[in-house]
């Protein structure tokens, strides 16, 4: 809700208070927004559906629906910190062999939402990158994992961009990720 319609009903309230003697609440309702929740509710069951198969793969510290849930929020509001700081939780939690069905679940979902979800977001572009010792142990050599939808460009100054980095601690090492958005 905007400023404006707070500072109304504020006022409006006040008023009605002390006329009235009694306190009371207001339910405002945006149809836009609740017909969007409904349409986000299809849309998350429509992923659900076609990534079912990555539950079984990941097993336990992996719930579906809401990794979903998480993604398409972190997307819709543009920001990389909140959508990292889960991606990072859940990828300690689960077990190390299955970093990388983890990170091609983020690429199945970006994949459904690129064409036609991240313009009516305002997306131009995502780039989410993973360094390190990944889905290996023992003496292999470090690996690096880039997922890129899009402009991803940081040279242009007309491109805003949100950035976000953390650190994957599992027990063969430590992980960078990198997470970017575009707009």
């Amino acid at each position: 809700m905007t400023n404006y319609y707070s500072q109304h009903i504020i006022i409006l309230g006040a008023i009605l208070k002390t006329f009235l003697n009694t306190k009371f609440a207001f339910l405002i309702l945006n149809l836009r927004n609740a017909l969007a929740k409904s349409t986000q509710k299809k849309l998350i069951l429509k992923l659900v559906r076609e990534n079912i198969k990555f539950h079984y793969r990941l097993g336990t510290g992996f719930f579906l629906k809401e990794a979903v849930q998480v993604t398409l929020l972190a997307l819709s509001l543009k920001d990389p910190l909140f959508f990292l700081n889960w991606f990072t939780k859940i990828m300690e939690k689960i077990k190390f062999y299955k970093h990388r069905n983890y990170i091609f679940f983020f690429k199945s979902i970006f994949n459904k939402l690129e064409k036609r979800y991240f313009p009516k977001w305002g997306i131009r572009g995502l780039y989410l990158d993973v360094r390190g010792k990944l889905n290996v142990k023992g003496n292999a050599k470090k690996r690096h994992l880039l997922l890129r939808y899009g402009e991803c460009t940081f040279s242009q100054k007309t491109i805003k961009i949100n950035t976000a980095y953390s650190l994957v601690h599992t027990f063969t090492g430590i992980l960078g990720v990198t997470f970017s958005l575009f707009y």
